[in-house]
């Protein structure tokens, strides 16, 4: 089953936006690096502005435990089996 990833917080100022995101898989763990970049230069608002990045994990994923590494900080996150509806 694929898996989609939601990432919440706050960008230091109006320039700061997402640069590269990359993925690594070995099994059950998974290790996400996000980049963000500010161009060099630039001037921008001093506010911090927040942010929501969804994005699906490469791959497709089996019930179990699983580890989720985001720029260093471990997730763990379990999928479980559907359950059947009754009729």
């Amino acid at each position: 089953m694929p898996v989609e990833v939601l990432v919440k917080g706050s960008f230091p100022d109006g320039c700061y936006q997402l640069d590269r995101l990359t993925q690594e898989r070995i099994e059950h763990f998974i290790n996400v690096t996000l980049r963000m970049r500010r161009p060099r230069g630039a001037t921008c608002l001093m506010v911090v502005r927040p942010y929501r990045f969804y994005f699906r994990l490469e791959g497709l994923y089996e019930v179990g435990h699983y580890r989720l590494t985001l720029n260093g900080t471990p997730y763990p996150f379990s999928i479980q089996a559907p359950v059947d509806e009754p009729r």
